[in-house]
């Protein structure tokens, strides 16, 4: 914009040095409309109060490589037609960090509204976050500019191809088998269940008493309660590294298609699981008990809004051990990009694997853990069986 005003500048100053050595009824008017007809135009750009509204029309959902076409709108009040329209639309895949800026540039006739039609694509899944905004107004002769904040933003989730595969249960150990409906480490509020008998403490409950064990001992005995567990299938996901660096594009959609894979799986069975993945910050955990598919479709949302190139401060089973204290489950899977060595740590006599792409680096794992490499090709055969 820049250029065109020292044009304008140029041209105003050699109008008036015609008019100066000239002084004729043409050169003056020649003079006065340089200098005058861009500033009334712009007076009519910058001056009226205008109400501008965007939004975004689309596909909330998508399959990867497809396109999706979406509408951007654009409306003002004004009494004045819009000559010269400029708005920003900005598109980024939020877990694969992939990135498309756009500059689209249009008229508005007066008191309307103008639609532009465009398409979005990706070919890794994630969240397509889309964001339109700002506004900004320019006159005919590209000389001044007005900007108005308003912006519009709208999602558009690419799922992660689902494949059918097999989940096959090791038998569990008899420690297991005692806790499969309580916890064997943590007491909890069912009365029904004993999870240990100790002595009182002040601030116990006295319905927690055990009065009949109290007199016969001679001390006041109380009772924890149990704490139920409402399923015994664990899944963590991990969707970051511990050195920030940027993962293949690749990994990250196999190892979603495995998660959405496996947990529909689980959910077609009728198979209650709990599915646990890191949060924005890298640090805090969502954890989600799920039950049915639209369980499965809202957690995976979720994850799949969370970028994957960050650097974490830990990994999602150190961070689940330290909310959690103990994993009580009887059958855990880490899925990952990236061997998990803390995957140890969720070893509490039951069985823990973690699957990783085939081209994920070799690492020395706990003997307590099963390491399984998926690929791609053998998740698509459709006779893929995960032994947990």
């Amino acid at each position: 914009m820049w250029k065109n005003r020292l044009v304008w500048a140029v041209a105003v100053v050699a109008t008036g040095v015609l008019w100066f050595f000239v002084n004729n009824a043409e050169s003056r008017f020649l003079f006065l409309a340089v200098l005058l007809v861009p500033v009334m135009c712009a007076s009519l750009v910058v001056l009226p109060r205008r109400i501008f509204k965007v939004s975004l029309e689309g596909p909330k959902t998508g399959k990867m490589g497809e396109k999706k076409e979406w509408e951007l709108r654009v409306s003002h009040r004004s009494f004045v037609p819009m000559s010269d329209v400029l708005i920003d639309v900005k598109v980024q895949n939020l877990h694969s960090m992939e990135k498309m800026d756009q500059k689209y540039s249009f008229r508005i006739p007066i008191n309307s509204e103008s639609t532009l039609r465009f398409s979005v694509d990706s070919e890794h899944c994630g969240c397509i976050h889309i964001e339109a905004g700002p506004v900004r107004i320019f006159d005919p002769f590209h000389l001044f500019r007005r900007t108005s904040d308003v912006m519009a933003s709208a999602d558009c989730f690419i799922m992660p191809e689902r494949y059918p595969v097999t989940p096959a249960f090791q038998e569990s150990s008899d420690r297991i088998q005692e806790s499969e409906s309580y916890s064997s480490r943590r007491p909890g509020y069912d009365p029904g269940e004993t999870f240990q008998i100790r002595e009182y403490v002040p601030g116990d409950s006295i319905r927690q008493i055990h009065w009949k064990l109290s007199g016969k001992v001679d001390r006041t005995m109380v009772r924890d309660f149990g704490l139920p567990v409402e399923d015994q299938i664990l899944i963590l996901i991990e969707n970051g590294t511990r050195t920030g660096e940027d993962v293949d594009p690749e990994q990250l959609d196999l190892v979603a298609e495995t998660a959405f894979s496996l947990a529909s799986a689980l959910t077609r069975e009728e198979i209650p699981f709990s599915l646990v993945h890191s949060g924005e910050d890298g640090v805090e955990i969502s954890a989600c008990h799920i039950d049915s598919e639209e369980e499965v479709f809202r957690t995976l949302s979720a994850f799949l809004k969370v970028p994957a190139a960050m650097q974490k401060v830990c990994s999602v089973s150190e961070s689940y051990i330290d909310e959690f204290r103990s994993c009580d489950f009887a059958h855990v899977v880490v899925i990952s990009s990236e061997p998990e060595p803390d995957a140890a740590l969720l070893y509490n006599g039951n069985y823990v694997t973690m699957i990783t792409p085939e081209q994920s680096d070799e690492i020395r794992t706990e003997p307590s853990v099963k390491w399984v490499r998926i690929s791609h090709e053998r998740l698509a055969s459709g006779c893929c069986v995960f032994q947990l």
